[in-house]
């Protein structure tokens, strides 16, 4: 696929656009450009870049857009999608960058790692999730 030049016309929600620029991101950086259209038609993708260029709304965009998409799951169902990482802070950290775009979908959102109560994840779980991050 082509890259995109901009957020627009390629099938994010209004709202998910808004988020963006006001979060400072006017346009796709270059990682984004070329990973997210990849995503967006059902290509796999392994991307190295450094800390800072993109990588984590270069996935997650697509996936919020996928779900979005989605039947909702209901109580103990499902999540629709499962982002695995291998840290306890890289988890944290990818949480909190797709907490607000999540939001202003309606998705329903949560994380498990170590380090936060059991019973607490799994009371989540069975509330139903859309996303969980793990």
């Amino acid at each position: 696929p082509r890259p995109m030049k901009t957020w627009v016309g390629i099938g994010l929600k209004q709202e998910i656009v808004q988020l963006l620029h006001q979060k400072g991101f006017t346009a796709p950086f270059a990682m984004q450009s070329l990973a997210m259209p990849a995503l967006m038609a059902g290509r796999d993708l392994l991307s190295i870049a450094k800390t800072g260029s993109g990588k984590t709304l270069s996935y997650a965009l697509p996936l919020i857009r996928h779900v979005v998409n989605q039947p909702r799951p209901g109580k103990k169902r499902g999540p629709l999608a499962l982002v695995l990482l291998p840290t306890q802070i890289l988890a944290q950290q990818v949480h909190d960058v797709i907490a607000d775009f999540a939001r202003v979908s309606g998705l329903k959102l949560i994380s498990a790692y170590g380090g936060v109560d059991l019973q607490s994840n799994i009371k989540q779980c069975i509330e139903g999730c859309d996303i969980i991050v793990a």
